[in-house]
């Protein structure tokens, strides 16, 4: 658990103070006992004085002349000692208090760097998705075609868009990689381990895809410009019809909407 800077920064106050302030009243006791022990001996030698001067004017004259000088002097004294001990606290009180918002202000712009960066992440990995779908949509709508009640791939439309999915899987491992440099930035979700595993099973079934479009130059189509979809079942799967797509719901789609759903819910807890 985090520590409260603004705790930690008082106990350190207190504990700087008051040293100070009991070491103040120690020798403001002190004092005082010296003060009284001295006025006691002055009125306990007072008869004996009396009888040696004319009077006692010399005793009462010296008697407070001293009183007033030892009283006064430690009102003096303490109250320069008690304004000095305020004074200090007053200041280390301002220090404590300019200390913590400092530490407050440092731990807003951590906090908001923070979520910028978890913002860009969701950003970037939307746009990846999106883009993976709409590949997926323009391969259905242009490199299908049937011919003789089979379903073949246009091999010129089927090229394109497959070189657009392999940018679009590189993103998904650039993706895998900042999760894998800052897991701080997701510590919330599970150690970024369960979002690391959802990017890796979309990114592993886009390269299944883009593996099998560069092996394409195995087979021999000729001069062909189509060829059956049957010797692209990574292909087939993707663009097919949705209920009978099982990879691509359980390892594209299922994940997909786990990582947002989890990013969407980091990004808002954040203060």
């Amino acid at each position: 658990m985090t520590e409260d800077p603004k705790s930690t920064t008082e106990e350190a106050f207190l504990k700087k103070a008051g040293p100070k302030i009991s070491l103040i009243s120690v020798s403001t006791v002190s004092i005082i006992i010296a003060a009284i022990a001295g006025i006691a001996t002055l009125v306990y030698w007072r008869a004996p004085l009396d009888r040696d001067f004319s009077q006692g004017e010399i005793f009462k004259t010296t008697y407070q002349f001293l009183l007033l000088t030892v009283i006064g002097g430690l009102v003096s004294l303490i109250y320069t000692q008690l304004t000095k001990a305020m004074e200090e606290i007053r200041l280390s009180k301002e220090k404590a208090r300019e200390q913590n918002r400092l530490l407050e202000e440092k731990a807003q712009e951590q906090r908001s760097t923070k979520r910028d960066l978890q913002i860009g992440f969701y950003t970037k990995f939307i746009g990846a998705y999106n883009s993976a779908k709409r590949a997926r949509r323009i391969l259905r709508a242009t490199a299908r075609e049937s011919a003789q009640g089979m379903i073949l791939v246009r091999i010129n439309p089927y090229g394109k868009e497959l070189q657009t999915l392999i940018d679009i899987q590189l993103q998904f491992e650039t993706l895998i990689d900042e999760v894998e440099a800052r897991p701080d930035l997701f510590f919330s979700i599970g150690n970024a381990n369960n979002l690391k595993s959802n990017l890796s099973s979309i990114e592993e079934y886009l390269n299944d895809i883009v593996d099998e479009y560069e092996n394409l130059y195995q087979i021999q189509t000729g001069n062909s410009s189509s060829l059956p979809i049957t010797k692209l079942p990574k292909l087939a799967e993707f663009i097919g019809k949705y209920r009978n797509a099982v990879d691509f719901q359980n390892r594209f789609k299922k994940p997909a909407r786990e990582i947002t759903g989890e990013l969407l819910k980091l990004i808002s807890d954040i203060s």
